[in-house]
């Protein structure tokens, strides 16, 4: 079993079909009240910061088809054999600068649109820094 995670070899088409259903799985999970409540957990207890991220990782190494998953990710983006071991203390290691910087260069900010929905009344006020309505 470890070699078939270590170097896995599936023909393309099963590839696919496997992202699909994973991809379909994810959007029907997502919608699940548990999820959205472990969303918020993870929130109140860690914040918006890589603490969050780190979180969720660690968390999705509790399943089978979450390490399958990573190892999938790293044979179809090339990526390094260590990769996933380091992945942790690198997103910690990235600077609010950092991203705010790349976040400058590739976010253009004359396409961006925000949409809020909900009482008018009740968030004019909130949104009224971002812009006119």
């Amino acid at each position: 079993m470890g070699q078939v995670l270590l170097h896995p070899r599936f023909p393309q088409d099963e590839l696919d079909r496997w992202k699909a259903q994973q991809r379909s799985q994810l959007v029907q999970m997502r919608a699940t009240p548990a999820f959205l409540g472990l969303e918020r957990l993870r929130q109140a207890l860690y914040g918006g910061d890589a603490r969050a991220i780190v979180a969720g990782f660690a968390l999705s190494l509790e399943w089978v088809n979450g390490v399958l998953s990573q190892r999938m990710q790293a044979r179809e983006y090339g990526l390094a054999e260590d990769y996933w071991d380091t992945y942790p203390e690198k997103v910690m290691a990235v600077t609010a600068a950092e991203v705010q910087r790349v976040a400058r260069k590739y976010v253009p900010l004359k396409n961006v649109q925000l949409i809020a929905v909900g009482d008018g009344s009740k968030i004019a006020e909130v949104l009224s820094k971002y812009g006119p309505p």
